[in-house]
């Protein structure tokens, strides 16, 4: 059966993420590529959470400059998703920039500052959770001139989300010769919880429905 252009890029996406002997971690540049070709964006950030603390690192940036330093020093405090606790309140679940402040008032104020400096005016920002450990922020951005994005987007870069975590989190299982998540062990030395269910091997037909 011919697959379409959408279904061949979704396999691509997937063949990147859970490529073997290399996390996605080693290849940022051609998992957002790998994502622009069936989710259309301006730039693009990952931002690791120390699983201890739950604080943000600095972290790598797509098709902008690296801010993540001086956004944690002094521009963190200030963005409504970090204000509103967008990511606390719904792990594995995206938020649209747009639904949590409003834009135009956020672009005029210090905040604004940053975003001119990306630049961007709309966003996605998911916070997967893996065995209820957050594995960091993914985010992906649009200009001012560019439209917002929609529903389909949204679910579409959800599904990504989870994806990149489970990859992520596969790939530092895999290369463990004791097969044991390290996040299992920072379980264990927190006490957070007593039993750990290291995830299958992906499914690489686990795919969103089809974008038309």
């Amino acid at each position: 059966m011919t697959r379409s252009r959408q279904e061949q890029a979704l396999c691509a996406l997937v063949e990147t993420l859970f490529a073997d002997k290399v996390s996605p971690e080693e290849q940022w540049p051609e998992v957002f590529e790998a994502l622009r070709k069936i989710l259309h964006f301006s730039s693009a950030v990952f931002m690791p959470i120390d699983p201890v603390n739950w604080t943000l690192q600095p972290g790598y940036t797509y098709d902008c400059p690296n801010l993540t330093v001086d956004y944690l020093a002094h521009y963190q405090r200030l963005d409504p998703y970090v204000t509103e606790a967008t990511c606390l309140k719904s792990f594995n679940t995206p938020a649209r920039f747009s639904d949590i402040a409003d834009i135009a008032r956020v672009s005029q104020g210090e905040f604004g500052s940053f975003l001119r400096q990306v630049p961007y005016f709309h966003a996605l920002v998911s916070a997967p959770l893996l065995q209820g450990c957050p594995l960091g922020v993914v985010s992906v951005q649009r200009r001012r001139e560019q439209p917002d994005f929609d529903d389909q987007e949204i679910r579409l870069f959800g599904w990504f989300a989870l994806q990149l975590a489970r990859a992520i989190d596969y790939a530092k299982l895999r290369s463990r010769p004791d097969n044991l998540s390290p996040y299992e062990n920072r379980y264990k030395l927190l006490e957070i919880s007593s039993t750990y269910h290291p995830p299958p091997p992906p499914q690489k037909s686990s795919f969103p429905a089809r974008v038309a």
